[in-house]
């Protein structure tokens, strides 16, 4: 019979097919996902954010936008999220265009620059799974 390797080519698609998903769903795991905090208004006063129902998930990054030494972001546990006070040794970023990764579970976040989390309500919780 003429041309007897034409049937192989199929299978060596599908193969580099399933390959190329595997690769994909891998990056996707290792990148993890971003969140923009507060959407296109960013972090700011009275923030109604995230939204019921928004999932997040173990490794993934929020990014707080705000103007530089307007705002702040302190990574507090649940009594600084509570009392809007950043426990000492908490994590304060600054730069206005933060990055912070999520850990399992709760992760608490507040404004520490004056009354900005208790009389405006710059405070977050963001649950990862």
């Amino acid at each position: 019979m003429a041309g007897g390797g034409g049937g192989g080519g199929g299978a060596s698609v599908n193969c580099l097919l399933v390959m190329s998903l595997l690769l994909l769903s891998s990056i996707n795991l290792i990148a993890g996902h971003t969140y923009i905090v507060g959407g296109d208004a960013g972090w700011s006063y009275n923030i109604n954010w995230p939204q019921p129902g928004q999932t997040f998930v173990e490794g993934g990054t929020l990014v707080f936008n705000y103007p530089p030494g307007e705002h702040n972001v302190a990574e507090v546990d649940v009594e600084g999220y509570s009392t809007c006070e950043a426990p000492p040794g908490s994590n304060v970023y600054s730069s206005g265009e933060d990055h912070v990764k999520l850990r399992r579970g709760d992760n608490y976040f507040i404004c520490g620059v004056g009354s900005h989390c208790r009389d405006a309500g710059m405070r977050i919780v963001v649950t990862a799974e």
